[in-house]
């Protein structure tokens, strides 16, 4: 039964992998617009001008972008209460430590 299990998995995986995926586009694409696509992002003008106004009149500069830096950042270091009973060997053997 184990055999037949394993036999059938690696042929489900053979079969999976071997298979090719067919891959049709059907999407009509205007060729210059692709190009001219093409030729701004080689560019690296994606952007235009006017957009790149429009945003930075959108950024308020004058807010910071992180309003925790001008609190005083302090360090606490957080203490362990001390247990008032403490684990023993035997009954009252302790090496007499007590807090």
């Amino acid at each position: 039964m184990k055999n037949f299990v394993f036999i059938s998995v690696v042929m489900l995986c053979l079969v999976g992998c071997s298979s090719q995926s067919e891959q049709h586009s059907h999407a009509v694409y205007d060729m210059k617009t692709v190009q001219e696509y093409n030729a701004r992002v080689i560019s690296g003008n994606t952007v235009t001008q006017t957009q790149k106004d429009k945003i930075t009149q959108q950024i308020d500069t004058s807010l910071k972008l992180n309003q925790s830096d001008n609190k005083v950042k302090t360090r606490t270091r957080r203490v362990l209460p001390v247990l008032p009973v403490t684990p023993s060997v035997g009954y009252h053997y302790n090496y007499h430590y007590f807090r």
